[in-house]
């Protein structure tokens, strides 16, 4: 089981995953944090940090002190390895019993249990080259975008050995994140998993649809992932979006999408397509102008591609009714057959 599928179990704390954040995944609780990083474990209390591996949240134990005083409720201490973290009134601590047991039965493997062997396992079984696409977008789109990401590999959106090369993210633009931590950019997990799995929503998210693109349908787990993104390969454009993943090809894609200033925030603007559909709200206009940029040279290397193809598809055929007019000269005794293999030997070399 990966480490994001471990945690849509979980159904307790925030998620926040954060450029400068030092870890990718934190229960927050009253007296404490605990926090995931990318191989290890950490309970944090009162700014005191404790790291250990995945399956040691078992060294984790109650200690139960009975009052001394009439009225006054028992205490209970939360332990790690024997060592007192923190303590609260015996019926306070119920909820927190059941998250370590929790903790204690899904993180079972230190390696496997981690965001690292999702990360690896996943670039290993898709074989897509993330060699351009930054570390920060590979770990995003590995554990955030899971679901999605599987949904678009496995209906062939991205075949192996494509080249990622970038990554837009609703709500990613640099002005709205000084804005601080809004209810929109921080998921609660005992919300959003309340019901589970959201099951399979109908299509029909307004996006136009170019000629030649394809669309598939999501099955979306509501914790995670839950924002639209677009992604640009070497081969194609991929709108993800909470209902639907739509590809296109270069051409489609310029002609399709264009930006509009966002009203409240500067540097910030929104996608919208040419039928006036939102696509991504709150991007950078910087991220903007260098994916515009990028496609539009992609769009021109396709094009000499094809252009220099259908080049070399025209000198074979030239060369070849060459060939059968030398051979009718053969055949009619005007030309010897060593001459003609001379002249089949230079048009030949000349490909």
């Amino acid at each position: 089981m990966y480490f994001s599928d471990i945690v849509a179990q979980l159904k307790e704390g925030n998620f926040d995953f954060k450029e400068d954040a030092e870890y990718v995944f934190t229960i927050v609780k009253s007296k404490y944090k605990v926090a995931f990083d990318f191989s290890m474990a950490a309970i944090i209390v009162d700014g005191q940090v404790k790291k250990f591996g995945l399956s040691h949240f078992s060294d984790f134990s109650f200690k139960t002190t009975k009052s001394t005083q009439e009225g006054i409720e028992d205490s209970c201490s939360l332990l790690f390895a024997g060592e007192e973290l923190f303590s609260m009134p015996e019926s306070k601590m119920e909820m927190h019993k059941k998250l370590f047991s929790s903790l204690s039965e899904l993180f079972t493997d230190d390696e496997q249990c981690s965001p690292k062997f999702q990360i690896d396992s996943m670039k290993n079984l898709y074989g897509i080259d993330f060699s351009e696409f930054g570390e920060q977008n590979t770990n995003k789109l590995l554990l955030l975008y899971k679901e999605r990401f599987e949904t678009i590999a496995n209906n062939e959106f991205i075949k192996p050995n494509t080249k990622l090369l970038m990554f837009l993210e609703q709500d990613s633009g640099k002005i709205s994140q000084n804005l601080g931590q809004t209810a929109k950019k921080n998921l609660k997990i005992g919300k959003l998993l309340g019901g589970g799995f959201s099951g399979l929503i109908e299509t029909g998210i307004g996006l136009a649809k170019a000629a030649g693109s394809r669309m598939a349908q999501v099955l979306m787990n509501n914790f995670i992932g839950d924002k639209d993104i677009m992604l640009l390969t070497d081969k194609n454009v991929i709108v993800a979006k909470k209902e639907t993943i739509n590809e296109y090809d270069f051409d489609d894609a310029i002609d399709l999408f264009r930006s509009k200033q966002d009203e409240v925030l500067a540097g910030v603007v929104d996608i919208y397509d040419d039928c006036e559909n939102l696509v991504l709200d709150n991007i950078s206009q910087v991220d903007w102008n260098v994916f515009k940029t990028t496609l539009r040279k992609l769009r021109k290397e396709s094009e000499h591609s094809s252009t220099s193809e259908e080049s070399s598809v025209d000198a074979i055929e030239e060369i070849e009714n060459k060939l059968m007019k030398l051979k009718s000269l053969v055949e009619k005794g005007l030309l010897s057959q060593e001459d003609f293999e001379t002249k089949k030997a230079d048009l030949l070399a000349s490909l």
